[in-house]
């Protein structure tokens, strides 16, 4: 049971590094999210008995119990790095910090002659405690601060441009580092009072892995948000093009490059909006704003109306031309998704059968 959850937690640390590296390019935050889980996943590799054997053998030293803690010492910095800068916060302290625990964990572990080991292993040597002191006290100390400013956040009140998803992510990330204190609060009590031989490294293992796959779930939700946005962005102007196209030939002029698909998104429906105004004294009528098959036939009858030169001539008492045109949403996106439907209609209504 113990390998396959080593196992299982490696395989999605491993399965979010490459899907995250992309992002590095995109901000500090997502660099430092993608630091994190690098570096717990290098830790969590070296912890493999294969691996941990193959570089001890190669250094000819009790090498890796010291780079996994050097490595999650840097996850533990980047994820705290991480929270502060979604939140605004400086974080040159937690930086600084991590390096003065790296330092002094070089400097204990060289001290007590590369025989430290792991934590169920210590004698009560001085050097060895106070190794194991430092990481589980710098450890400790980001997961809470990380845990209670992500909480905070998770619980404050949403920004505009913050449509839910990050705050429940940092909510549950928030929630694992939480459960994660439970690891170094039980390797000081195990220094402090308890003495050698009371720490087993099972127990302080499960607690972390739960600790682990939470961070994963909740950093991983914003941007599986974020994805499934970019889909329906990509879906939708997609949509958008036949009707887009067709308009586009009455109406050359109006019609400007984009170069992002959020700019495709916002121009198209822009232009097609445009371009229903300029049909609406060749329109059959008011333009429906709720029955995309309605509005489907409006827009072919317009069309058709258009290019025979041939205006409708609307019955007395009927609705002026911009009151025909204004659409019923006020969201670009509910609108694109509504012209996208329309676009949908026309092709079926327009396509040879």
């Amino acid at each position: 049971m113990a390998e396959i959850r080593q196992y299982l937690v490696l395989a999605v640390l491993w399965a979010v590094v490459l899907w995250r590296a992309p992002a590095v390019r995109s901000s500090n935050g997502a660099r430092s999210l993608w630091l994190t889980f690098l570096s717990l996943a290098i830790g969590w590799t070296l912890t493999l008995p294969a691996v941990s054997g193959w570089f001890n053998a190669l250094v000819g030293w009790e090498f890796t119990p010291l780079a996994k803690r050097v490595a999650i010492t840097v996850g533990a910095a980047s994820v705290a790095a991480f929270t502060m800068a979604v939140t605004g916060r400086n974080t040159r302290i937690v930086w600084f910090a991590a390096g003065v625990t790296g330092w002094a964990l070089v400097i204990a572990h060289d001290a007590a002659d590369h025989r430290v080991g792991e934590m169920e292993d210590w004698d009560g040597s001085v050097a060895a405690g106070w190794y194991f002191g430092v990481f589980d006290g710098f450890l400790g100390l980001a997961l809470a601060v990380s845990g209670y400013v992500s909480l905070r956040y998770a619980l404050g009140r949403g920004s505009a441009d913050d449509p839910g998803t990050t705050r429940l992510g940092m909510g549950i990330l928030g929630a694992g580092m939480l459960i994660g204190i439970g690891s170094p609060l039980y390797t000081l009590y195990a220094l402090l009072i308890a003495g050698p031989g009371f720490l087993k490294l099972t127990q302080a293992r499960w607690v972390m892995a739960a600790c682990l796959l939470l961070c994963t779930l909740g950093t991983c939700i914003p941007a599986v948000a974020t994805g499934w946005r970019r889909l329906r962005v990509h879906l939708t102007v997609r949509a958008l093009q036949p009707l887009h196209s067709e308009l586009a030939d009455l109406f050359p002029d109006s019609v400007m490059d984009a170069a992002t698909v959020d700019e495709q998104l916002v121009r198209r429906t822009v232009e097609i909006r445009e371009a229903l105004v300029a049909l609406t004294p060749y329109g059959p009528g008011p333009l429906s704003e709720s029955d995309t098959q309605q509005a489907a036939h409006w827009v072919a009858a317009a069309i058709a109306a258009y290019r025979a030169g041939e205006p409708f001539t609307a019955p007395a008492g009927a609705l002026a031309v911009a009151e025909q045109t204004v659409p019923a949403r006020t969201d670009m996106m509910a609108e694109a998704a509504w012209l996208a439907q329309v676009s949908r209609a026309y092709v079926s209504l327009t396509r040879p059968h």
